[in-house]
């Protein structure tokens, strides 16, 4: 018997309800054998088939708050995506400070809903690894936090335009205290956003603590990431960097593994409805 006969139409401009998107999946996955269709999580089936049908912004919108609950990020990711004009090829942000998500209006209005879903995924990562460094017991805001900073004070100090800031480290930096005057710096930077962060990430800073022993290797990797993060400068000349920093790296894994889910998703869902 075809799935067209079984779901009909599935009426695509309409609402789906979690319960109605559940059934449409279930009898989907009698149905299609392939390995591909088999290897999405139901969860995200679920999810896809929910949102499948909206356009843009409003599916945007739609996505992230799906995903939100698909990264276990509710209460610690903000309630609502933010959207920003950008520059060309850049999708997607997550702020460090303010733990605000955010994505372009060229990804919403440009680019295909298998883009969105990757970039919201993208950034999602980066608040979950922010989250999950905050909640771990050798960790916490603090020190979160003070990675943070070192890593801005670091392309601050280094930044061609910033010229008092960067005379002033290069003159320490003769002395041989180049790297204490980043601490000093990154701590300044601390204390004067503290209560700014523990604001942002006040979900994060009152959970119960992680259990974080089986991720003590990637948590150390994700507090050294921070240290060292760069921000890709308008020449290109810090892009290897920024690429190959273990945030990006796991944050592009992430992205890419949903962006091909949805596509796949879309193939057979949108075959089974014709």
């Amino acid at each position: 018997m075809k799935v067209t006969s079984v779901i009909k139409k599935i009426e695509t401009l309409a609402p789906v309800s979690t319960k109605k998107a559940s059934k449409q999946i279930e009898t989907l996955n009698k149905t299609i054998a392939d390995k591909s269709w088999q290897a999405i999580p139901d969860e995200l089936k679920v999810s896809f088939a929910k949102i499948q049908s909206k356009k843009e912004k409003r599916f945007a919108k739609k996505a992230y708050k799906e995903l939100v609950k698909y990264f276990n990020l509710e209460g610690f990711a903000p309630k609502r995506i933010k959207f920003f004009l950008g520059v060309k090829g850049n999708l997607g942000s997550h702020d460090k400070i303010s733990n605000k998500v955010a994505i372009s209006r060229e990804c919403v209005y440009r680019y295909p809903n298998s883009s969105k879903v990757e970039a919201i995924s993208h950034e999602l990562t980066h608040c979950k690894q922010a989250c999950e460094l905050i909640r771990s017991p050798r960790v916490g805001i603090k020190k979160y936090s003070k990675a943070v900073y070192e890593g801005i004070a670091n392309e601050e100090v280094k930044d061609f335009f910033n010229f008092g800031l960067q005379a002033n480290y290069l003159r320490a930096k003769r002395k041989g205290q180049g790297e204490q005057f980043i601490k000093d710096y990154a701590e300044r930077l601390f204390k004067e956003n503290e209560k700014k962060l523990r604001k942002s990430y006040k979900k994060a800073i009152s959970s119960p603590k992680l259990n974080d022993k089986t991720k003590r290797s990637t948590l150390d990797k994700y507090l050294h990431a921070f240290k060292t993060y760069t921000n890709p400068d308008p020449f290109g000349i810090n892009f290897k960097r920024y690429e190959n920093n273990y945030l990006e790296v796991e944050a592009r894994k992430v992205g890419s593994q949903l962006e091909t889910y949805f596509e796949t998703f879309e193939k057979f869902f949108i075959k089974s409805t014709d």
